[in-house]
């Protein structure tokens, strides 16, 4: 019985405990973004519902090729992120959402393209349509880290979270 105590405590405590995202949270996100090149990423985040937020990302990734060629990207729009904490607490998996916040999204906005190869200038704008799947780690009570793979600037996304 004493062997069970300690389990039955801890998992109860994981239960009760508060999750990372809840309704009115906000969230900026600052990293570095990776993707055919090398660049800056960045979002803004806020809860407006128990699992679903809305912000704005942007972002500028730049590379070059044999010297001669270069190319780069700024995106910026509009994201929408499904919480998963919810979700996942109710398959009993042995997340600590305290500390987590897994997440899938999408994104909506503009691409400005440009480039050079030789003396040709190439610029183009489009639109940015895509999705991530993320999550943040909660260090601190106000500051951790977040990461996404996915796909509006950068495919590879990692850096600081602020929790506002």
């Amino acid at each position: 019985m004493k062997k069970l105590i300690l389990p039955i405590f801890l998992m109860a405590c994981i239960a009760a405990s508060g999750q990372v995202y809840q309704k009115g949270s906000k969230f900026v996100n600052v990293g570095v973004g990776l993707g055919p090149g090398v660049g800056v990423v960045g979002t803004v985040d806020l809860g407006v519902h128990e699992a679903i937020s809305v912000g704005a990302f942007g972002g500028y990734e730049s590379y070059s090729l044999l010297g001669s060629s270069s190319y780069g990207r700024i995106g910026v729009g509009g994201r929408a992120d499904y919480h998963l904490a919810k979700l996942l607490k109710g398959a009993n998996l042995s997340i600590n959402t305290d500390k987590i916040d897994p997440y899938i999204g999408a994104n909506v906005g503009i691409g400005i393209y440009t480039g050079t190869y030789g003396s040709f200038v190439l610029s183009r704008i489009r639109p940015l349509i895509g999705g991530h799947l993320g999550a943040r780690y909660m260090t601190k009570e106000k500051l951790g880290f977040f990461g996404e793979v996915g796909y509006d600037v950068s495919y590879l996304k990692a850096g600081i979270t602020l929790k506002l």
